[in-house]
């Protein structure tokens, strides 16, 4: 959820909270306040951090109105969480003076837990704070509903749905089933690619598969991709830089070594690190292109895939039928 609060900020009020984004003037600048939200937190023993985003806004008859938006990342019940609210409440209004609209997006799977009040009360004294809260597993029921909404938030949500409940699930195929479906979904819905490729990118990170399914995934992806004109980042290269990457750095730390001189370990890592993560690209990419070769797919189909060239395709696939 993290990753779409900038992005889909104006699409997430329209679509869970439309009395609030009535209320804003959209023509104005939305400014995110990471900086003024860290200076209430950085000294405060208030439990567990989550996602939490501060973002300035103006009403339509001009006044200035922050939005707090805590995503209680964790997933789970926490039980003194209306309370961290409101401590996030008074500690912005008391430094900064400006009205303060409380926000919380739960992802939890616990139904009957939904928190939106904190109070106090004392010989008299009385305390009621009441925030906004949306819950994802509210949405259960609504599925049709957010299918056919044209608003990409709604996608977002059905994500998350997805993921809650493929995490009671042991079976990979699910996954992979299921992580198809919302990616047709969402190439059909022939939004912006910009916008195609954001939501896209929070898919495939909220629902991960393990390598032979992300190989089927990447090349379902390929076959839609061709036919609306998409262009996308695969598992391939995410997969071939990460083992790219460690490789580069043990062969780096190890050529340091041997040169036994600090200018030699700096010079070796780097040298390494670059070396090894071409090597470790290449690798990933030829061991893809065995198993799509070994699934019958065609040399042009597994070098548009992998980026490998013909040559080094046709002695792989020579190799595999001896």
């Amino acid at each position: 959820m993290e990753r779409n609060a900038h992005d889909f900020f104006p699409d997430f009020l329209a679509f869970c909270f439309p009395h609030i984004a009535t209320e804003i003037d959209w023509n104005r600048e939305v400014t995110f306040l990471d900086k003024e939200f860290q200076a209430i937190t950085k000294d405060a023993a208030i439990g567990q951090r989550s996602v939490d985003k501060l973002i300035k806004v103006f009403k339509k008859e001009g006044t200035e109105v922050w939005v707090l938006v805590h995503i209680e990342i964790q997933g789970q019940k926490e039980v003194q969480f209306s309370e961290r609210m409101y401590i996030y409440q008074y500690r912005l209004f008391d430094r900064y003076r400006v009205p303060v609209v409380s926000i919380a997006i739960l992802i939890d799977a616990n139904p009957h837990w939904a928190p939106h009040v904190y109070q106090s009360t004392l010989w008299g004294t009385e305390l009621h704070f009441k925030f906004n809260v949306l819950k994802i597993l509210d949405y259960q029921e609504k599925i049709t509903l957010l299918e056919q909404s044209s608003n990409p938030f709604a996608l977002v949500i059905l994500a998350q749905l997805a993921a809650i409940a493929l995490a009671k699930k042991q079976s990979h195929e699910q996954k992979l089933i299921s992580k198809l479906s919302l990616t047709r979904l969402l190439f059909a819905k022939g939004w912006p690619q910009d916008r195609i490729y954001q939501l896209f990118r929070f898919i495939d990170w909220l629902i991960l598969l393990p390598q032979n399914l992300m190989i089927d995934y990447d090349t379902a992806v390929h076959e839609l991709s061709e036919k609306t004109h998409m262009t996308y980042i695969t598992s391939i290269e995410r997969l071939a830089m990460k083992r790219g990457r460690e490789r580069g750095m043990l062969e780096g730390l190890e050529k340091g070594k041997l040169e036994g001189l600090e200018k030699g370990k700096l010079e070796g890592k780097l040298e390494g690190l670059k070396k090894g993560e071409l090597k470790g690209q290449k690798e990933a990419r030829l061991a893809i292109a065995k198993q799509l070769l070994l699934k019958g797919q065609t040399l042009d189909f597994v070098a548009d895939i992998t980026g490998l060239d013909r040559v080094a395709l046709e002695a792989l696939s020579g190799s595999l039928k001896h």
